[in-house]
């Protein structure tokens, strides 16, 4: 692992981001020049990914673009509810990123599932300096369900003043 500790940019799958989380005697190591982090995967329903992301923000004290490429698998096209449980043992402070350095955070992929909307509550509650929050919504979802997701996400609290939310739709050929 020596040498991802100067990494600048990296891309983690949520799915071994929760194995790293579920393994409670395991310390990731600090990235001090990660700057730029990347998300993606599959999400489902019964999955609460926050203290996998929270534990691996707070390895990487100087990150400043966040990025989630994530999509949403339901087999029944329900959305099912999910009890927020956290993988680790106890809790996790704020990362350092969050309080000075996260400018922009970018989900791709959006459909406004509760996990998702939770990823994007929890940044915006947490970071300070955020300027840019950038919301990709998939692009088959109904109009009146992305202004659903557009209302819901616009009344999240921001901690960051300067935050702007901006949304786009994803074009998949």
């Amino acid at each position: 692992m020596r040498p991802l500790y100067n990494v600048v940019s990296m891309e983690f799958c949520i799915e071994t981001a929760q194995i790293l989380c579920d393994a409670s005697n395991y310390n990731p190591p600090v990235f001090n020049n990660l700057t730029s982090l990347t998300f993606d995967g599959e999400l489902s329903g019964d999955y609460y990914v926050w203290p996998a992301v929270q534990l691996l923000l707070c390895q990487a004290p100087k990150l400043q673009t966040l990025a989630f490429e994530m999509t949403f698998e339901d087999e029944l096209g329900d959305y099912v509810d999910y009890s927020p449980e956290s993988c680790m043992k106890k809790p996790l402070s704020d990362p350092e990123c969050l309080s000075s350095h996260l400018t922009a955070c970018y989900y791709k992929g959006f459909s406004g599932h509760e996990v998702e909307m939770e990823l994007v509550r929890q940044v915006l509650k947490k970071a300070k300096v955020l300027k840019t929050m950038k919301i990709t919504v998939q692009s088959h979802l109904d109009p009146k369900m992305k202004l659903q997701i557009l209302k819901k996400v616009r009344k999240l609290q921001r901690r960051s003043c300067t935050c702007q939310i901006e949304f786009d739709e994803a074009h998949f050929y």
